[in-house]
């Protein structure tokens, strides 16, 4: 699928305005869980904000191979988990901390690993 930057944003932004940000121990009494946001009441964090953007962009066309969970590690040194949508050669991310998608590098974050859906396995960055 083409670089479709509107559709990226409204993504993004639709699951941005629709969940709460709530901690898993908050949530499910447990240090970390995956959830859809949307799925699960629309609060959560990080990862199930991606998980929600991952399935909205499925059901819109966009190919697995396209699409990977992204982990990394923010400016205050917290661990942090995105999406990842590869269009064109380049990669941009949908992140529950930004309103716009935005292109990887250009975000100041550690990346630490990324989960290939169309590979279904987990590639660890040097």
């Amino acid at each position: 699928m083409p670089l479709n930057l509107d559709e990226l944003q409204a993504v993004n932004e639709a699951v941005n305005a629709a969940v709460t940000y709530t901690p898993d121990l908050e949530k499910y009494r447990r240090p970390d869980w995956w959830e859809d946001a949307l799925e699960a009441g629309a609060a959560g964090d990080c990862e199930d904000y991606a998980i929600a953007k991952l399935r909205k962009l499925l059901a819109l066309g966009w190919q697995r191979e396209q699409l990977k969970v992204g982990l990394c590690y923010v400016e205050t040194g917290e661990y942090h988990c995105v999406l990842v949508v590869t269009c064109d050669g380049e990669d941009w991310v949908l992140d529950n901390r930004q309103s716009l998608p935005a292109r990887w590098e250009l975000l100041p974050y550690k990346w630490d690993r990324f989960y290939l859906l169309g590979e279904r396995r987990w590639r660890k960055l040097v």
